[in-house]
């Protein structure tokens, strides 16, 4: 397999063009912010596709940043990234942390309540349901990120 310098070498050749280091390093960091942002581009298109977003604040705490390196890293600051992407093991849920899976369960999921149950009760019965989930359980990863690099790697012909 030939190296990203050399095919880019090539397409600037068959243009026409002559081609220097400089024209390179140009080039390959042109390819790289695109990659970056067609990583983070798919990773919260996934999020919305799966219905994993709720009400944007993993997706729109996505940024592309320069590293030290001169390359790009794609990062979801919002606190509950990793735990999406790679799932949890089993552990205790914080008060603030039932809370917000409280007001999760009575935005997002709207579940029916049971025959001569509140609205209220039925909201506390499913968000106490998934924190003995978490609790036993963990949760199971939705690997956005992931699939946003393979995607992306597709894309451009890395897989």
């Amino acid at each position: 397999m030939t190296s990203l310098h050399e095919e880019i070498k090539k397409a600037f050749l068959r243009a026409g063009y002559e081609v220097t280091k400089e024209d390179l390093s140009a080039a390959i960091k042109e390819v790289a912010r695109d990659a970056a942002d067609n990583i983070l581009y798919e990773g919260n298109t996934y999020l919305n596709d799966e219905g994993i977003s709720d009400e944007g604040t993993l997706a729109g705490s996505g940024f592309v940043a320069e590293n030290n390196e001169g390359g790009y890293d794609v990062v979801w600051a919002a606190e509950h990234a990793d735990w999406i992407n790679y799932g949890t093991e089993p552990h205790s849920v914080s008060e603030e942390g039932q809370r917000k899976i409280l007001e999760w369960v009575a935005r997002k999921l709207k579940p029916t309540p049971n025959p001569g149950e509140t609205q209220a009760a039925c909201y506390r019965r499913v968000a106490n349901a998934i924190v003995w989930s978490i609790r036993k359980q963990g949760s199971d990863p939705k690997p956005f990120a992931d699939v946003a690099v393979e995607r992306t790697q597709t894309m451009y012909g890395q897989r």
